[in-house]
């Protein structure tokens, strides 16, 4: 439908003339009014149109919980590896050997007293000196006719066979005779002392001390060890320290073997590789720290 029809057209027209408007203008007011109604009936028609519907958003699905992850080879804490000990190294008290004096392999008849009775024997045999006690407390001592030393370092194997509890056998050294001696005395419960023969009576220098080297009542063989320099002695089994000692007595002499039993038993002990060496030296022992004592107060 037209927004001005003729008769809207003329009375506006009129309108315009009374309003003193030019004949020239009139055209462009029309024109506007003209203008001005349609824009107002495009409006009324969009207000009155139904509002278009949107559509409804469909609520999201819950985001689901993350599932825990399955870890098949769990890390495991790195090792660490306890501080390393540093070894502790044994004091040497090994002494220091010179020249070869003497390598004696028991082969010579003429070397050893070989003395024998009723109760025992020494005898040689395939490079070993044996002694045999068959019963009762009778001991029997075994001299090398040479060399006759002073200073020295001494070596010999002991194989104590049938040895048992107070038996014991050992080594003779600074023999100024038969009766006159030093002996250095193992006992076969694995105890050793140092004895000063005077006069054919024993004397106690260093009394019975257990060793570490020796198993109470096994027979296994030993090697010992004797260091004689001056009035100082050092006594070693299986190369080991035992022990010290000093003593004045007797400044030179020959050297042998000996074996006695402990009762009414017998007792076979074998002695073999014999070396004896100059002695050079002897490392410093550890000083023993003296123990204080405590004096009451009065």
């Amino acid at each position: 439908m037209p927004f001005l029809d003729s008769m809207a057209i003329m009375k506006v027209n009129l309108f315009l003339c009374e309003l003193g408007i030019p004949t020239a203008m009139r055209p462009l007011i029309l024109l506007c009014l003209i203008l001005l109604g349609a824009a107002g009936l495009a409006a009324c028609s969009l207000s009155t149109a139904a509002p278009e519907l949107l559509p409804t958003a469909s609520p999201l699905p819950p985001t689901p919980l993350p599932s825990p992850t399955i870890v098949w080879f769990p890390p495991t804490p790195t090792y660490t590896p306890p501080p390393t000990m540093e070894p502790v190294s044994t004091p040497d008290f090994s002494p220091i050997a010179g020249a070869l004096l003497l390598q004696d392999d028991f082969n010579s008849a003429t070397a050893w007293e070989l003395p024998q009775n009723a109760l025992g024997r020494i005898s040689l045999g395939q490079n070993e000196l044996t002694i045999s006690i068959q019963t009762g407390r009778n001991s029997l001592t075994s001299l090398r006719a040479e060399p006759d030393v002073a200073d020295f370092y001494l070596m010999i194997e002991a194989d104590p066979s049938l040895c048992r509890d107070q038996d014991a056998y050992g080594v003779i050294f600074r023999a100024m005779s038969v009766q006159d001696y030093y002996r250095f005395v193992i006992a076969c419960d694995g105890r050793m002392r140092l004895e000063r023969v005077r006069n054919g009576r024993a004397e106690v220098i260093a009394d019975w001390q257990a060793s570490s080297s020796m198993l109470p009542g096994a027979a296994t063989a030993h090697r010992i060890g004797i260091a004689m320099r001056n009035q100082e002695m050092r006594f070693y089994i299986d190369d080991t320290f035992q022990f010290a000692a000093r003593d004045p007595l007797f400044s030179r002499g020959r050297f042998g073997v000996f074996a006695r039993p402990g009762g009414d038993n017998s007792v076979t002990v074998s002695f073999s590789s014999l070396s004896l060496f100059e002695l050079e030296g002897l490392p410093a022992l550890p000083t023993q720290t003296p123990t204080p004592t405590v004096t009451p107060r009065r």
